[in-house]
């Protein structure tokens, strides 16, 4: 079968680099694949050094079947370098797989990704195929779909990038007016609409919750495997975007090393997908009086106030 093209997008991370790139080029599959690397530029001047050790680490990588490197001298940000990334190659290809220079993948990561890409090519109602999965740990043993889309290990199609809106504002008004919020915080196990807020009033940066928010609106499913295919390796603190302790990461689940026989299954959200998710965002969420702030901000928000929300 042959592997869509990847991208993998690169800041200062040497060491994570070395790590995910080692884990791709052992994927089987790699060598048939094209590979587009995109290094953002350093934010400020005691960036520098380790922006370059990245880029040293990507200028030496190999095992697929071309590399093509970018090297920004600007600094994007994550937002607009996946962004643009995904759009420039989709403009080229019809497919891509999407990672970031933080996560290790299974060598049957390409297999299930290829595999459901060309699976699902022709069914408009999937957005994308995932590779990391927390659902082993609450009992699932088959892969599954989700309203939604999601941000670790994925790809998807330019039939189905189309719908990916930047303006987080549109976004959460259409939520609104369809009636939409609670649902998007899955009946407010987690506050989905807070990260969307946040975004609105620029506290993050975060193409992933307009990704998320996009494919919602527009009724797309993602695909997950059973078992995780990825593993996210960048809770040390040296992110930019993510701090949290290994041993209090929800993220945290074992790499899975074998092959998944793959499945066409209906593109519907089943009970047993929506119980699994709904045990992780209460993991996630870690406390009742998480819950309940929800809430109150999801039902304030529908009245045109936030009342945890600091205007800047």
């Amino acid at each position: 079968m042959t592997s869509a093209p990847l991208a993998l997008f690169v800041y200062k991370r040497p060491v994570h680099l070395a790590k995910t790139l080692e884990s791709l080029a052992r994927n089987h599959g790699a060598r048939e694949a094209e590979l587009y690397i995109f290094c953002d530029g350093a934010r400020a001047e005691g960036d520098k050094a380790l922006v370059e050790e990245a880029r040293k680490v990507a200028r030496a990588a190999s095992g697929f079947k071309m590399i093509h490197l970018t090297e920004r001298q600007e600094n994007w940000g994550l937002a607009k370098s996946i962004i643009a990334g995904v759009s420039e190659i989709l403009s080229r290809h019809s497919r891509v797989i999407v990672l970031e220079d933080d996560l290790e993948t299974s060598p049957y990561f390409l297999t299930f990704m290829n595999e459901g890409l060309e699976a699902y090519k022709d069914e408009p109602r999937v957005a994308s195929i995932h590779g990391y999965s927390y659902f082993e740990r609450y009992g699932v043993q088959r892969p599954l779909f989700l309203r939604g889309a999601d941000c670790l290990g994925w790809a998807t199609w330019d039939r189905a990038w189309k719908f990916f809106d930047r303006d987080a504002e549109r976004l959460e008004r259409k939520l609104k007016e369809k009636n939409l919020l609670r649902a998007f915080d899955f009946d407010n196990t987690y506050d989905y609409s807070g990260l969307l807020r946040d975004q609105v009033e620029g506290r993050v940066d975060s193409w992933a919750i307009c990704w998320m928010a996009s494919a919602f609106l527009h009724d797309l499913y993602t695909l997950y495997p059973p078992q995780s295919l990825v593993f996210h390796i960048g809770n040390d603190g040296s992110g930019t975007n993510y701090h949290i302790t290994p041993k209090d990461d929800p993220l945290n689940v074992p790499l899975h090393m074998d092959r998944i026989p793959f499945e066409k299954i209906p593109v519907e959200m089943t009970e047993e997908g929506l119980r699994a998710l709904k045990k992780y965002h209460s993991h996630l969420r870690g406390s009742f009086f998480s819950k309940v702030r929800g809430e109150l901000r999801r039902l304030l928000r529908a009245r045109g106030f936030d009342l945890f929300t600091k205007k800047k």
